[in-house]
């Protein structure tokens, strides 16, 4: 490992990125070479730094026990002056702490909070220590509790105590917790501690609870508001009734549930101890809403006839699911902003209010199967109890995009591979089409015709879902492994508490954002440029015989430095090419550019500003990128035809998936207008780490954007 030493950035650089790429077949190597990748955190270069940072973050990922001694250094790199590193710190620590689940790790994230920074406490207390008091509470005891109380941050301790303790039945003896966990609140008869105030309102004997969801959007967007929070409900007290208007009346299944379709007549009943008013009340030009009458009468209703004594309203325009109003008794209740993650508001409300809800694999969920369905049991019998004659483990698998088809596989052979390496596992394989267009029943047909008929025989596939609605919730709850990519199949698996694989594709939302953050061992996020069945199957991967010939070499190391060099100092002199304040305003000015209202709303960069008012912009790209191979090629250095879409006009994931098709990728870009030309020396995965393969992956040394249209 001398390599790591090495005086040259760029050897340092390759030695961390090749070492990452055997880890996953040779995960003591790594491990090995933890206090030099420690060392490496504090390298003047900023790339090193980030490399090291990505290889630290496989060890958290393969040997979770060895990566808790190294998160102090990597706390400390949240303060890095490099805004990436910064970055890919947090999603390291985020991701590896709460994999390891390693009750190791919270002491070590305790004592780093004795020299952390105020703005380092908070980020550790909000986006770690909160974490994983959700996903493992039995880490925490009082003495723990009461350490964090002298780090306190944005009463994060509140959620923090209750996620560990009252939410799992967990009772609190110390008096100081107690106050924390439940704060008071004045109201008009006095002060009261809110759970307290909640506890009157719905503890106890027959209430009844109104939900309205007019909204027309994703089935994953109305799990999200509705499912948690109403099994909470439904858990709390015996005897609560809910009525549920909704365009899904198919979606939730309970004996204590009333389910009426919010096309229909609404039944103004005034005798609600709590309602939940999901609405849109800006102009929508995409029609989003059930009931334009309902929306109109109400909320005048709610607020002037019934008068609940919890009331709360939520707005369609709020996409990240906070509540607009909380009100208890007529005293409006504000919740502090949590962790930028869909759940995270009503988990923080549910914590206000006391009420223990269910995540991970928690059982039983019922608003959503609480009841048999004759007809789905039916289909099982015939279509998987029969068919499973050697009675293997069932898999839903879901590869179809829904409202985006990029969300989904787009090479049908793909998907054929997945259900192959499912079955290749020992599953029997459900398949589930959308009803959309690209997803359809016929479609899920020809992906299953590519297999084998060996393979056939472990496969079945349901009804399009506007055949029978009741269908797909039914059979993901019989099924011991949910395969899907993001989408509303994804959320109902979650709110179902069932073991799950979300698939990250190139249209996929940031998982970190859509899919909660309190997630079991078996509850797991797959890029599929990884290793599928061995994500799947959790298989030993096979050792492969060692090689005679060095996995780095020094040559392509040098060529990555310079051209990286030469692409500095060959931009310098292009000085046309690149724009200032007043090249914008003067093409705003003459109509070239059009300035755009928000920054960053196209998924490509925060940055971006501005459109291009004409496409005549092609001509330039070529120009420039003709120059610049010329200038390579005088430099000596030769790149070949090695020219694609860049990374400026894609994000990380898609980047990740084109290389899991063979393409190339890279990790920095220099920007003029919408050219950009791309040093490839990061996001290269494991296969490329071999004699055959890494010399041709690193002479990648350029990518010509096609898509040009966008203004840095």
């Amino acid at each position: 490992m001398e390599m790591l030493d090495d005086p040259h950035l760029g050897v340092q650089g390759a030695a961390i990125i090749a070492l990452s790429g055997i880890a996953k077949s040779k995960p003591k190597v790594l491990v090995e070479v933890i206090p030099d990748l420690i060392k490496s955190l504090r390298n003047k270069d900023s790339k090193v730094r980030g490399k090291a940072v990505f290889a630290l973050g496989i060890v958290g990922r393969i040997e979770p026990e060895a990566f808790v001694e190294v998160i102090p250094d990597l706390i400390r790199l949240l303060g890095d002056k490099d805004s990436k590193v910064r970055g890919d710190v947090a999603d390291v620590l985020v991701e590896s702490i709460e994999m390891a689940k390693s009750e190791i790790a919270v002491p070590v994230l305790i004592e780093t909070l004795e020299n952390a920074n105020l703005k380092i406490r908070k980020h550790i207390m909000h986006n770690f220590i909160g974490p994983v008091s959700l996903i493992k509470p039995e880490f925490f005891n009082e003495e723990t509790l009461l350490i964090l109380t002298k780090y306190d941050s944005d009463e994060e301790l509140r959620y923090i105590t209750f996620y560990s303790t009252k939410r799992v039945g967990k009772p609190i003896e110390n008096k100081n917790l107690e106050d924390i966990v439940s704060r008071e609140i004045r109201f008009d008869d006095g002060k009261q501690k809110l759970s307290t105030r909640i506890e009157d309102i719905l503890k106890k004997g027959p209430k009844k609870v109104l939900v309205v969801h007019n909204i027309k959007d994703g089935l994953g967007d109305e799990l999200i508001r509705i499912a948690t929070l109403t099994q909470a409900i439904l858990d709390y007290n015996p005897e609560i009734e809910v009525t549920i208007y909704t365009g899904r009346d198919y979606l939730y299944d309970n004996e204590r549930v009333k389910v009426k379709s919010i096309e229909g007549k609404f039944e103004e009943d005034e005798n609600f101890d709590m309602v939940i008013d999901y609405h849109i009340d800006y102009y929508n030009p995409g029609n989003q809403r059930y009931s334009k009458e309902l929306e109109r009468i109400i909320k005048p209703w709610i607020e002037k006839k019934v008068k609940p004594r919890v009331y709360l309203r939520a707005n369609k325009a709020t996409d990240n699911f906070v509540y607009e109003k909380i009100e208890v008794d007529g005293k409006e209740i504000k919740i502090t902003k949590g962790r930028n993650n869909v759940y995270d508001p009503i988990y923080r409300l549910s914590a206000e209010f006391g009420l223990p809800f269910k995540v991970k694999e928690e059982g039983p969920r019922t608003l959503i199967v609480g009841k048999e369905n004759p007809a789905s049991n039916n289909w099982w019998e015939d279509n998987v109890i029969k068919k499973n004659v050697q009675n293997k483990p069932i898999a839903v698998l879901n590869g179809f995009g829904g409202q985006s088809l990029m969300k989904g596989y787009i090479v049908i052979s793909q998907y054929a591979n997945a259900i192959k390496d499912l079955i290749d596992q020992g599953y029997f394989v459900v398949i589930t089409p959308n009803g959309v267009e690209g997803g359809k029943e016929k479609d899920a047909n020809a992906v299953v015709d590519l297999l084998d008929k060996k393979d056939k025989q472990f496969i079945t596939i349901t009804p399009e879902p506007q055949d029978s609605p009741k269908l797909l919730k039914h059979v993901v709850a019989k099924s011991d492994l949910i395969v899907t990519v993001e989408g509303g199949l994804m959320h109902l698996a979650y709110n179902l508490g069932k073991p799950l694989f979300a698939l990250q594709m190139r249209g996929s939302g940031d998982f970190s954002k859509w899919l909660s953050y309190a997630r079991s061992d078996k509850q797991k996020t797959i890029t599929t440029g990884e290793d599928f069945a061995e994500r799947i199957g959790e298989r030993k991967v096979e050792e492969k015989p060692a090689t005679e010939k060095p996995v780095v070499e020094e040559e392509p190391v040098t060529e990555i430095e310079e051209a990286a060099k030469i692409e500095l100092e060959w931009w310098e002199g292009k000085r046309d090419y690149i724009q200032d304040e007043k090249d914008i305003a003067r093409m705003l000015e003459n109509g070239e550019l059009i300035r755009l209202k928000d920054g960053g709303n196209y998924k490509i960069s925060p940055a971006m500003k501005f459109k291009l008012a004409t496409s005549e912009i092609n001509s330039f790209i070529e120009q420039i990128a003709d120059e610049w191979v010329k200038e390579l090629e005088n430099q000596g250095i030769k790149a070949g035809n090695k020219l694609m879409i860049t990374n400026a006009a894609r994000t990380t994931e898609y980047q990740k998936e084109l290389i899991s098709e063979g393409y190339h990728a890279a990790e920095r870009s220099s920007h003029t207008l919408g050219v950009a030309f791309d040093v490839a020396d990061k996001y290269f995965p494991a296969k490329w780490f071999n004699p055959e393969n890494f010399l041709e992956a690193w002479e990648c040394l350029l990518e010509k954007m096609v898509c040009s249209m966008w203004v840095y």
